[in-house]
């Protein structure tokens, strides 16, 4: 048994190695999506492809990064679920894979359910909805709230809020809401955002855009995108000074549409942001690699 290295750095031969070992289960694993994060840097690869008598089983998928000066996965800081590409049956050349890293790495939010993966230090949850089954929201606020939050749900849910799908003309209204909620720790600060987010729109995707109108006016734009079975929340902007409720009720109208939709799980991202583990969401581990020289 032979196991050998090489590292590619040409795009087209990153891509179809990618495409030949990713399993497109979810939106992260996904090539396009994650060359829409990639495109406007275009910074060095560093695919490091793993080879068994000859034959590819696996890809470590990472970029440098010149302005932090670090190895990083494939697509920058906002990917998650990531992971060395692995052929079934090969996980246990994992650490392998890890060990080809010859530069100072910074390699976060890695997802795995095998033995090496679990023993990486814990960085942070990303958040999942099961909805399994449901047909109604009523179900969902049945299953995952005691009865005391099932009555606030309800209660939240008949506020006077017009709803629009899909206006694509309130996209940039989702931006200049979250800008002016978040100031500069806006991720639309970043350089390419706005770009990258649009590019978004353009993929083979079923992107959801939820307009918020209250007495005549869009206070809120959430973005989400449907992959599969998967409805996936990846951005809002909300006017919380006028409307402080409006971003738990959105959360609502969010998973009712994913069941509407039906799709069985909600991917609500990294990150509590004050408010998943309230809300009683599946907590799934992502770990961190870091390689300091």
């Amino acid at each position: 048994m032979s196991l050998s290295f090489k590292i590619i750095k040409d795009l087209s031969q990153a891509k179809a190695i990618w495409q030949q070992l990713s399993p497109n289960e979810t939106l992260w694993d996904d090539w396009d999506f994650r060359h829409c994060f990639y495109k406007y840097y275009n910074w060095e690869l560093f695919f490091y492809a793993g080879y068994l008598n000859g034959q590819i089983i696996g890809v470590l998928p990472l970029q440098y990064n010149p302005e932090k000066k670090f190895l990083e996965f494939f697509g920058g800081n906002y990917m998650e679920e990531n992971k060395v590409l692995v052929k079934k049956g090969c996980e246990q050349f994992i650490p392998d894979f890890y060990k080809q890293v010859g530069r100072e790495a910074e390699l976060s939010d890695i997802f795995g359910q095998d033995a090496f993966t679990k023993s990486l230090p814990l960085q942070e949850y990303k958040y999942l909805y099961d909805l399994s089954g449901m047909t109604t929201l009523e179900q969902f606020i049945d299953k995952y709230f005691d009865s005391d939050s099932r009555k606030k749900k309800r209660r939240l849910l008949k506020e006077k809020v017009e709803i629009i799908y899909n206006d694509f003309r309130d996209f940039d209204l989702m931006i200049d809401l979250n800008l002016k909620n978040f100031g500069k720790e806006s991720s639309f600060n970043w350089p390419f955002r706005k770009e990258i987010f649009h590019d978004l729109l353009k993929l083979n995707y079923e992107p959801i855009l939820f307009t918020s109108i209250i007495s005549g006016k869009k206070e809120a734009v959430a973005f989400a995108i449907k992959y599969k079975d998967k409805f996936i929340s990846l951005n809002s902007g909300v006017n919380s000074e006028t409307s402080p409720w409006l971003e738990k009720y959105l959360i609502l109208k969010k998973v009712a549409r994913a069941i509407e939709l039906k799709c069985r799980l909600f991917d609500a991202c990294v990150g509590n942001c004050g408010w998943k583990e309230n809300w009683h969401l599946e907590q799934i581990p992502q770990f961190k690699f870091v390689k300091k020289l």
